[in-house]
Formats: C-alpha cells, sequence, structure tokens
C-alpha cells in the first residue's frame, strides 16, 4: 500500500487512513481533513471542503495554516463549501406528530390574490410565537373559530413558511445545480420569508434563513441584490440580525463581488440611506483591513446573526457546577 505522502490532490484513491480522519473543531467550525496536497517530507493535509491544512492527520491546524491563496474565484467556482460554523443552542425540539394536533385554517392574501392553507394546530403553535397566540380558543376568535387571516402577506411567501414548516428545507431550489444556489441568494422571495418570519415570531425559520445565505454566498460568491437589502431595511429595524448580517456581507466581499455596474455613484444610488451608514460607521470602526475574504465569510461565526431566546444566552453564560469532594 502507498504512503500517505505519495498522494497528491486530485487522487482518486487516497488511503483510508487519510480520508477516514475525524473532523478537528477550531471554535464552531468543524473541518474534514482528506487530501494531501503537498508532497514534502511530511505530508500536508487539507480540508475536504476549504483551504484550512495541517501537517498530519493527528495535528489540528492553526488559523495561521490556511491556504489564503484560496481566494482567487478562479479556484473556488467548483467547491462545497462545508465548514460554516454550527449554531451551537441548535436543537431539534419540534413536536412529535401525535402532538400536532386538530387541522386549523390560514388565508394569506386579500381581495381576489388570497390562497388557502390547512396546517396543523401543535405544528404551527410551534413554530410562530403569533400563530401560538392567534390559535388559542379562550383568547381570540381565530382560535374558536380555526382560521387567521394574513391579508397582508403574500400566498407564494406563506406558501414558502409552510413548505419549511412540514420538510425543514428553506433550499426550494435542487440545489446541486450551482445556478439554483445562486437564485437563492439574488431572489427576493428569500427576504420577504424573512421578514415574514420576523413579524410573525418564527425564530427558527429566521436563523435557517441566515444559514441557507450564507451557504449559499460561500458556495456561489454571489452578491446580494440592491433591492434586496432595500426590502430588509424597509421591514425590519437597523439592529436586526438580517440587516447586520448584510453589511457584513458587503464589508467582506464588496471587493470581489462587483455588480454590473460601472459607474458607482449610481451603485451607490440603489442601496438604502441607512444601510449606506451602517456600512459607513462599519467601515470606521474596523480595526483592521478584511483578508481573505471567501475564507473569512465562511469561517465567521453564523450564531452572530441568529435571534435566540435570552434563556437560551443565559444558560450558556452561566458558570457550571463545580465538582465537590475531598482529594485523598
Amino acid at each position: 500500500m502507498a504512503s500517505p505522502s505519495q498522494y497528491i490532490l486530485g487522487h482518486t484513491g487516497p488511503p483510508p487512513s487519510i480520508v477516514q480522519q475525524p473532523p478537528h473543531q477550531i471554535g464552531p467550525h468543524a473541518h474534514q481533513f482528506g487530501r494531501v496536497y503537498n508532497t514534502v517530507p511530511t505530508p500536508i493535509l487539507r480540508c475536504l471542503h476549504c483551504g484550512v491544512t495541517m501537517n498530519s492527520p493527528l495535528q489540528p491546524p492553526s488559523m495561521s495554516q490556511q491556504n489564503l491563496d484560496l481566494t482567487d474565484d478562479r479556484q473556488w467556482n467548483e467547491r462545497d463549501f462545508r465548514c460554516l460554523s454550527v449554531c451551537k443552542y441548535n436543537k431539534n425540539t419540534r413536536p412529535f406528530i401525535s402532538d400536532y394536533g386538530p387541522m386549523v385554517k390560514i388565508i394569506a392574501g386579500k381581495d381576489d390574490a388570497t390562497k388557502q392553507f390547512i396546517v396543523h394546530t401543535g405544528l404551527v403553535s410551534w413554530a410562530s410565537s403569533y400563530f401560538k397566540a392567534a390559535f388559542q380558543k379562550d383568547r381570540f376568535k381565530e382560535g374558536a373559530e380555526g382560521v387567521v387571516r394574513l391579508e397582508e402577506d403574500k400566498p407564494y411567501v406563506v406558501e414558502r413558511f409552510i413548505e419549511w414548516l412540514y420538510n425543514g428545507r428553506v433550499m426550494w431550489y435542487n440545489t446541486s445545480n450551482p445556478a439554483n444556489m445562486k437564485k437563492l441568494v439574488s431572489s427576493l422571495i428569500i427576504y420577504e420569508l424573512y421578514t415574514f418570519a420576523d413579524c410573525r415570531g418564527i425564530r427558527t425559520l429566521k436563523n435557517d434563513i441566515i444559514d441557507a445565505l450564507t451557504d449559499s454566498i460561500a458556495r456561489t460568491w454571489t452578491s446580494i441584490p440592491p433591492d434586496a437589502i432595500e426590502h430588509i431595511y424597509e421591514n425590519v429595524p437597523r439592529s436586526n440580525p438580517m440587516a447586520r448580517l448584510m453589511v457584513t456581507y458587503q464589508i467582506q466581499c464588496t471587493k470581489t463581488i462587483k455588480p454590473p455596474m460601472i459607474d458607482e455613484d449610481y451603485i451607490f444610488e440603489q442601496y438604502p440611506p441607512e444601510f449606506l451608514l451602517d456600512y459607513i460607521l462599519a467601515l470606521e470602526s474596523r480595526k483592521s483591513s478584511v483578508k481573505a475574504k471567501r475564507v473569512g465569510w465562511c469561517m465567521m461565526d453564523r450564531c452572530a446573526f441568529h435571534d435566540h431566546p435570552e434563556e437560551e444566552k443565559k444558560s450558556e453564560m452561566a458558570p457550571q457546577p463545580q465538582a465537590s469532594g475531598r482529594s485523598t
């Protein structure tokens, strides 16, 4: 059997001793190492999905060991990113099927442009604080009738919410196609779905959308369109996690993601003034220039842009009990 140092990048059959190395953890980031790309005396391994490297299968990498050359877009076109952070508060709290409860009705839209959806009370109440309150029989008419009307919400947005509610997917496109991944970032509907979730108290959906967007941007290096930024700033506070993510995106990515326009004045005219102000303030508060833009985007902690209940954050900060007892 060939030694690990004989395998190079692109070899179709690396030895199992390399491929099956367990993920190494750097903060919230897990990397799967399994491919040799340098054959000098000690084999250098690279994460199968990003540019982080380590000197041997048994030695976790340091942050300084990133291959920063991989920020060149030409080298990233076909790369699949799996090293994005995992939410430390993420828990499967979905109710059991036996707790779904009776069926209720949601009517979205108004006048002739309406659509009706039939959902389980227990499931929709688990997802949304708004629907949980609305379907309480002893408090509101909607609860007694089992019908909630959403006249201000677009039916196609509510339909995406129902689809996520039952199958847990935000990316309704076939994500094996890079063009569909780009569509998720560039289409307005994902941002409309976010503002719907923000208005109706659907925390888990908001966090799933943040994860889907950051993942899609990392994989395709596609820009967030100005009309999406405008929609967010018109519908949520400037302190909202999505608004902050858009400012972070602009700082982290704008040097390498260029809109298909030349006139910079025209470009900035497309953005809301509040967004430009937040962008300028963020630039001024930045201590150093952004390096390794695409690697940096993949390595950021996405949890910083999630919406978590305060009790989860407090439990994370609470001191853990110390084991008592005397040593003998």
